[in-house]
């Protein structure tokens, strides 16, 4: 109401375009002058639910250098035997490898 009523003295608000609850208000106003009051919300009860885990292609790429490095470092196998070994040691691991260019399943 003080709001509206000091934009229509400043002249930023003409008389024409006052709001059509001003003449309301002024002949009646409230007892109280009303108050907007946040409601009260209760802190958060509920258990936050485990994130899952994101696995991304970059992961797969880190966890067969990393299983690889460490089947070199064993040095019982040769190059092409090495591979494969990597492959089967990420698969009992639940990591599943495609061939290049082999379309996903």
């Amino acid at each position: 109401m003080n709001r509206v009523r000091d934009l229509m003295r400043t002249g930023v608000i003409k008389p024409s375009e006052k709001p059509i609850w001003y003449d309301v208000f002024e002949a009646f106003p409230p007892k109280k002058a009303p108050l907007y009051v946040k409601p009260h919300t209760r802190p958060c009860t509920k258990k936050q639910e485990a994130v899952p885990e994101i696995f991304y292609r970059e992961d797969e790429v880190r966890a067969f250098v990393d299983k690889y490095t460490e089947l070199r470092g064993h040095n019982v196998l040769e190059e092409s035997a090495l591979f494969e070994e990597t492959g089967k040691a990420l698969l009992t691991e639940g990591i599943v490898l495609r061939r290049r260019g082999a379309l996903p399943a």
